[in-house]
């Protein structure tokens, strides 16, 4: 019996951290962002995330992003997996230069049908992976926004009870990276995890193309990317994290749809 109290009290410490907008912030406890240049001096972007989900766990999975105009062309790629110490680690690359070039519809929704938890962005594209989940590129006058919504069908059983709702809380301050991480509710395979940054290493973004443009920014001129972050003390928010703790007890491996 005290060994059961002790797994939920770990696990509760767990989840505080992956909901609570204090300390480490958010489902992130580790979050880096890199730009580098492949041999086609191709320009990709890489987000690299470690998460906190209780007993959840991510299957071993490296799923590609086609491009939707040419489906034989990989866009990008985002791999699943589970390190030794129970830690849930999300890695998402997309191509630049290949978003540039291919001129994606403008989306900014994600799957349950809400805006993305960011304001300022002058364009915003996403490309589809399996059936609902996404990638996503935004500029804004001086900035380039990455973000990826994971749909996770196991999510269902709380956008049932609670749908539309969206829990967005800041990454941790010391990744030094601008940016969101969070959770979203809707109807049958809308309901994830969602996560947004701002790409850092002085990247300028044309808004008409969202293409990113290695330069050095006036730091004078005012940026007009926002994060929302969502107020998790309203009545949704603490009945989202309630759903989110009882199902965190369960050890279960997470599909993506």
């Amino acid at each position: 019996m005290k060994f059961i109290y002790l797994f939920k009290g770990l696990i509760l410490i767990g989840l505080t951290a992956f909901l609570s907008a204090c300390g480490n912030s958010s489902l992130v406890e580790k979050i880096s962002v890199q730009t580098s240049q492949d041999f086609n001096q191709d320009t990709w972007v890489t987000l690299n995330t470690q998460l906190n989900m209780g007993a959840l766990s991510f299957p071993g999975l490296l799923i590609p992003v086609p491009n939707p105009k040419f489906p034989s062309e990989m866009m990008g790629r985002v791999q699943l997996q589970r390190s030794l110490d129970g830690k849930n680690i999300l890695t998402v690359s997309a191509n630049i230069s290949e978003i540039e070039k291919t001129h994606l519809a403008q989306d900014n929704f994600l799957p349950n049908g809400s805006v993305i938890p960011v304001v300022g962005l002058t364009s915003v594209v996403s490309a589809k992976f399996n059936s609902n989940s996404k990638i996503y590129f935004g500029g804004s006058e001086q900035s380039l926004m990455f973000g990826i919504s994971l749909a996770i069908p196991l999510f269902d059983n709380i956008g049932k009870y609670l749908p539309g709702v969206n829990l967005f809380l800041p990454l941790p301050a010391e990744s030094k990276i601008e940016g969101l991480g969070g959770v979203f509710t809707g109807g049958l395979g809308q309901n994830g995890l969602g996560l947004f940054v701002k790409v850092p290493n002085g990247f300028n973004t044309m808004a008409e193309t969202v293409m990113a443009k290695s330069t050095h920014l006036d730091p004078s001129v005012t940026d007009g990317l926002k994060f929302q972050t969502s107020n998790e003390s309203n009545k949704k928010s603490i009945s989202l994290k309630k759903y989110l703790f009882n199902l965190s007890l369960q050890p279960q491996l997470l599909k993506i749809k």
